[in-house]
């Protein structure tokens, strides 16, 4: 983890039970981007937009376990047409 002015940003977890939406590392380890961790509720979020003005992409959510980082939520929008993020498809929610 990277710890920047009151923000702490996971770079990467060898730990993570599931894919944080960032694809792998250089070196096989489960990476996320654009991420924001807070620390107060234990989560993790990432948004990894599939071009520059962020139309679409997929937008996902981690708990920290105690152990693990376990994938809860998971939003995507696929189609880059200029659309909002109102327009996102939940493909994954845990309770």
């Amino acid at each position: 983890m990277v710890f920047h002015r009151k923000r702490t940003r996971p770079r990467s977890c060898a730990r993570c039970g599931a894919d944080l939406g960032g694809g792998g590392g250089p070196d096989g380890r489960a990476m996320t981007i654009n991420a924001n961790f807070d620390a107060d509720i234990q989560q993790l979020h990432s948004y990894a937009k599939g071009r520059g003005i962020a139309d679409c992409g997929v937008a996902t959510t981690h708990a920290w376990t105690g152990e693990a980082f376990v994938l809860t939520d998971r939003a995507e929008l696929s189609v880059c047409r200029g659309l909002s993020d109102d327009f996102s498809v939940t493909t994954l929610r845990s309770r």
